[in-house]
């Protein structure tokens, strides 16, 4: 058993004031499971798609170059697709777009192996307020819909969607704060475990 983790600078574990990231508190938690994060600061859902990476200009490698067959694969991405911080015009992409992106990706994995994908929804900056800000956070909510609509077979993908607050924030910084990061953590925990009963874990 091992677990594949693609995603952004959230899953990446940068962590506002310091501490661990989500992933690597996680993987703690099943000291026998590898887990292989190959999340990039920075990438969108379309720089991990298959279809769409030739957009990308962070360096970020599609899923079908880091995949090695690893039965669970975590998907965390959203932030940037919101905030249009990774493509080359810096515009935020359209659930439209997230959303053909996302299945671009989910599709790949679903194809190669008998695996089940764990979605994290994108989550909104609590302590935002600007009329950017605010902008960004309606796409956010716009992205985590398109995560509640249950696209696949609850057996092969699973969501997990972690609501955070003002205190899982330090001032306006984007990355979540410690207590935001285990908040994440113990919500796709959740859903990992309902996961691993499939593989009899």
């Amino acid at each position: 058993m091992s677990v594949l983790v693609i995603g952004d600078s959230v899953v990446a574990g940068n962590v506002s004031g310091g501490g661990i990231g989500w992933v690597a508190s996680l993987a703690s938690m099943y000291p026998s499971i590898p887990f292989a994060n190959y999340a990039v600061g920075g990438s969108s859902s379309q720089s991990w798609s298959p279809t769409w990476s030739w957009l990308n200009e962070r360096g970020c490698p599609p899923v079908d170059r880091v995949d090695d067959g690893e039965p669970i694969a975590i998907i965390g991405l959203g932030g940037n697709d919101a905030l249009g911080a990774s493509e080359a015009n810096l515009e935020p992409n359209s659930g439209y777009e997230f959303h053909l992106a996302m299945c671009d990706i989910v599709e790949y994995l679903l194809e190669q192996i008998d695996r089940t994908v764990i979605i994290v929804a994108p989550v909104e900056q609590a302590n935002y307020t600007s009329g950017n800000q605010a902008k960004f956070n309606a796409r956010v909510r716009e992205l985590r819909r398109w995560c509640e609509r249950r696209w696949w077979s609850p057996e092969r993908v699973m969501y997990a969607i972690p609501t955070l607050t003002t205190a899982h924030y330090n001032g306006f910084d984007v990355h979540p704060n410690q207590a935001g990061h285990d908040e994440i953590r113990d919500c796709v925990k959740l859903t990992l475990d309902r996961a691993l009963c499939r593989y009899g874990g």
